[in-house]
């Protein structure tokens, strides 16, 4: 979307969403946001944020409101008087003096001493260097990497999602059922709150709480069923008083024992019991969970069990071999040979190396 604004893809987006907000995608309003374009929006602000021109004929890039001498120097924010809007607007080649230098005489004055020294060593724009671009400033080549721009949102991560998702990643169980207790700890479960929000349905109750709305928190925690079967387990929940808040109850009783990991497993089965009923139709059958989830459980500890024998095997001694090649004594020949061979006799291959000694 920075790069190309002429392709089919992003013509498509803009009459969509743009149809009455123009051209500037940050200024949309929530309300006209789809659960597809929200992702794609908080992305393009962290893209804009590190992203710069790459500046060659000097046609497409703005002196003043566009970054191109660094991702972090727009020119506007050191004007020292304000100039018209038509000279605001005006793209970097307008600022070339016909000899091929700067038009110093426009900018000495509009400009700080420590600026103009910065732009001196900047050289300008020709006509035979293309179309000006965007590059990803975080990169010396501008190329945009996915471990650079992961570096980039994690330093603007909140330090208090940061600490929860370390407590989620001790969490020793699945990772099937990790990544959905990330996704309730963020009330990100397609409830039927979540379902009547995105016009899946016009009902947003629970279906076996008359009146009461079916959010993540009601499913796991409060529903009359739910609360049967916590009952029916016998597990000791932490703090089940109604008052606590839920993400607070859900990091709380995640914990790295065994008692955390039964309290995963509930969870997960007990968001499984509610698709099964919403999504296929299925009548609820208080047993079913809990056979399901004392299997599911054992299967689990007997996975982790094994794991660990593993890890408290015998440790095999290391031992470190020459590789390089070792040439014959002067006068011989020496002839190098493998071969690779696939599913038996069904593929094969050889090759031989032939070298003299000396060279």
């Amino acid at each position: 979307m920075l790069k190309d604004e002429q392709s089919l893809w992003l013509q498509v987006l803009q009459k969509k969403y743009f149809r009455h907000s123009g051209s500037n995608i940050t200024r949309m309003k929530t309300s006209d946001h789809s659960p597809l374009w929200k992702p794609i929006l908080k992305a393009m602000i962290i893209m804009k944020s590190e992203t710069c021109w790459s500046v060659r004929n000097g046609r497409s890039t703005s002196f003043w409101c566009h970054p191109w001498i660094n991702e972090e120097t727009i020119l506007e924010d050191f004007l020292f008087t304000n100039i018209s809007a038509e000279e605001r607007e005006e793209p970097v080649c307008n600022w070339v003096h016909p000899s091929g230098t700067w038009d110093w005489e426009r900018l000495t004055g509009l400009l700080p001493d420590d600026i103009l020294f910065l732009l001196a060593g900047i050289d300008t724009p020709r006509q035979n260097l293309g179309e000006d671009t965007t590059i990803w400033g975080i990169d010396q080549d501008g190329r945009f990497r996915l471990k650079s721009a992961y570096k980039v949102v994690a330093n603007k991560l909140d330090l208090t999602r940061s600490k929860e998702w370390k407590q989620l990643w001790k969490w020793k169980g699945p990772n099937i059922i990790r990544h959905f207790l990330w996704l309730a700890l963020h009330d990100r479960l397609l409830t039927n709150q979540e379902r009547v929000r995105r016009k899946f349905t016009d009902d947003g109750s629970c279906k076996h709480c008359n009146g009461i709305e079916e959010t993540t928190e009601h499913i796991l925690r409060h529903c009359r069923k739910t609360k049967e079967l916590w009952r029916r387990l016998r597990h000791s929940i932490t703090m089940q008083d109604q008052n606590i808040n839920f993400g607070h109850w859900l990091i709380t009783n995640i914990r790295d024992d065994e008692r955390g990991t039964h309290f995963g497993i509930i969870l997960w089965h007990l968001w499984k019991q509610r698709n099964e009923e919403t999504m296929e139709g299925k009548a609820f059958n208080e047993q079913s969970p809990i056979q399901r989830i004392l299997a599911y459980f054992n299967i689990v500890k007997n996975a982790q069990n094994f794991g660990s024998k593993i890890d408290e095997g015998p440790q095999r001694r290391k031992t470190a071999l020459n590789l390089e090649w070792t040439p014959p004594n002067e006068g011989w020949m020496k002839i190098n040979t493998d071969r690779l061979v696939i599913n038996g006799n069904k593929a094969a291959t050889r090759s031989l190396i032939r070298r003299f000694w000396p060279p």
